[in-house]
């Protein structure tokens, strides 16, 4: 507080009215005093020491009111603070228990700090049970040391682990799990553990390997059947081949067999019956199963082949395609042909063999 201007005057002869004009800096608020003295203590030393003890007064009655108004700001800036800490905790706690996933965070000596509801349920244990406690607690002695090698190299370098690995439920059930863990910060930046977050992936798993597994099967067909075998889509073009026909259609890539169809191999008129049978095929869902068939090549060479065509279809049976199955027996025509020849010309030669003896016999 500091005395801005200092002036007396007289409205009257007996009363003499002294001002002291004050502002206060931290509120920027100014003041009016008015100090009046009586007539028999007008004197120039007296008046100054009672200015002076006035102004002192009011300095401190000022000091003590701007603290008192700087504590209530400083306490209601507090209050809100302390609010939006709580509104944040509330949405974050919110948040990690509404998540199916399992969360929690380590502290660098690897011992548990914070887990949610689905992470202690999976352990079938209280958050209680669980904080400063480490993997060892719960898990078997190798999957434990798995986990925190995992731990320390995200810590070591800070690079987060995206990956699927097995776990143990506390029924001591083996699942796999899709596990995320990044490195826990401070807010200097440093960091001051892990924190992760994985959920139950078993059945998809489960399913890859099956589909996995299927796969391997059906490459194995392919590749050691001796038989053509082939799959195309609505549009009559191959989408996968056996190594066999591959060989039929003079090359060892069956990649390149993709998107091509009959009318690359064979001759148009062989080609368009191809077509047609296949259209019906997907128009009425009705296979062709042991047809005998002539094949014209596009060099003009012919072949036989035992001949299955089914319609290809999804999951909801719609049909997306036909798939089929061609066993080479031109040999076996051949030879059939050849033995054809053969007992027409011992029926031929039996038959000139009874004339002549007939004749003979006349």
């Amino acid at each position: 507080i500091r005395i801005l201007e200092t002036q007396s005057f007289t409205p009257d002869d007996e009363n003499g009215c002294y001002w002291i004009v004050s502002k206060n800096p931290a509120s920027g608020t100014s003041g009016l005093i008015a100090i009046r003295v009586a007539p028999s203590h007008r004197n120039e030393k007296l008046i100054h020491k009672i200015l002076k003890n006035t102004l002192h007064l009011f300095s401190d009655l000022m000091e003590k009111q701007s603290d008192h108004s700087a504590y209530e700001q400083l306490k209601e800036e507090h209050e809100q603070i302390t609010q939006a800490l709580r509104d944040s905790e509330a949405f974050y706690l919110s948040l990690v228990e509404t998540l199916p996933q399992n969360i929690f965070r380590k502290n660098l000596a690897e011992q548990f700090t914070f887990v949610n509801g689905n992470f202690c349920q999976t352990l079938g244990t209280k958050p209680e049970d669980i904080l400063g406690k480490t993997d060892f607690d719960f898990f078997p002695k190798e999957l434990a040391q798995k986990y925190q090698r995992d731990d320390q190299r995200v810590i070591s370098t800070g690079v987060p682990i995206d990956t699927v690995e097995a776990h143990l439920t506390h029924d001591g059930d083996r699942i796999f799990v899709h596990v995320m863990k990044t490195p826990a910060r401070d807010a200097d930046g440093h960091i001051i553990g892990i924190q992760g977050i994985f959920w139950d992936v078993t059945e998809r798993k489960r399913t890859e390997e099956a589909l996995a597994y299927e796969r391997s099967l059906l490459t194995a067909l392919l590749s050691n059947a001796p038989d053509a075998i082939y799959f195309k889509d609505i549009e009559s073009r191959f989408i996968k081949c056996s190594n066999a026909l591959a060989r039929r259609f003079g090359t060892e890539d069956v990649n390149s067999l993709v998107g091509k169809t009959d009318a690359d191999f064979f001759s148009p008129e062989h080609a368009q019956r191809a077509l047609q049978d296949e259209r019906r095929i997907i128009t009425t869902g009705e296979p062709s199963i042991g047809i005998t068939e002539k094949e014209t090549w596009r060099d003009g060479t012919e072949s036989w082949v035992l001949s299955s065509k089914l319609p290809l279809r999804k999951e909801d049976g719609t049909i997306v395609g036909t798939f089929g199955i061609s066993k080479d027996i031109s040999m076996l025509k051949n030879a059939e042909e050849q033995l054809a020849r053969a007992r027409d010309l011992a029926l031929e030669s039996t038959r000139l063999k009874s004339e002549f003896l007939a004749s003979v016999s006349h």
